[in-house]
């Protein structure tokens, strides 16, 4: 799918640490590996994310770590 993509002419990929079960990432950049060696690097635009949100439950009867520090 990422080499289709690249075929079509799009260069922008958003990704995230824990998309996928903590997989994106990784899989991204072995995908994009083959790519890299023969196109432009700067052609590329990979964006990424940083840190962890978790939704709060609604009642819980202890403090609850929402976000990575």
């Amino acid at each position: 799918m990422v080499h289709e993509a690249v075929e079509l002419g799009i260069n922008h990929f958003d990704t995230g640490h824990n998309y996928c079960d903590y997989n994106a990432e990784p899989r991204l950049g072995r995908a994009l590996a083959d790519i890299l060696r023969r196109t432009d690097r700067s052609k590329i635009v990979v964006s990424t994310k940083a840190g962890t949100l978790r939704r709060k439950p609604l009642l819980s009867l202890r403090d609850v770590k929402t976000q990575d520090h």
